[in-house]
């Protein structure tokens, strides 16, 4: 995904669907972003399962499992309050439109 990200500037799927990654001036975003923006994309819920993992022994796993759903609640709630633009789009400064 990274790899395809940094050579075309979003991959493969964002392509077959029309989608162009643009900044926030509307004129497509640089590699780099649309990299930055991936790395977002595959790291949000990773980490936050990581997070549960490492701290469950400690916590027990009901109090981990409470914070993954909360966690993961919050980011559902924000995706449906901001439809516009997902997390991963508003950490990077980008945005999907179509072509």
């Amino acid at each position: 995904a990274l790899l395809a990200a940094l050579m075309f500037r979003g991959g493969l799927l964002l392509a077959f669907f029309g989608l162009v990654v643009v900044d926030r001036t509307g004129r497509p975003a640089a590699r780099w972003r649309v990299v930055w923006r991936t790395v977002a994309v595959w790291s949000i819920a990773p980490t936050l399962l990581f997070l549960v993992i490492a701290g469950a022994p400690m916590l027990g796993y009901s109090v981990a499992s409470i914070g993954a759903i909360i966690a993961y609640a919050g980011i559902c709630i924000v995706s449906v309050l901001l439809p516009q633009r997902g997390l991963a789009d508003r950490i990077a400064g980008t945005e999907l439109v179509l072509r």
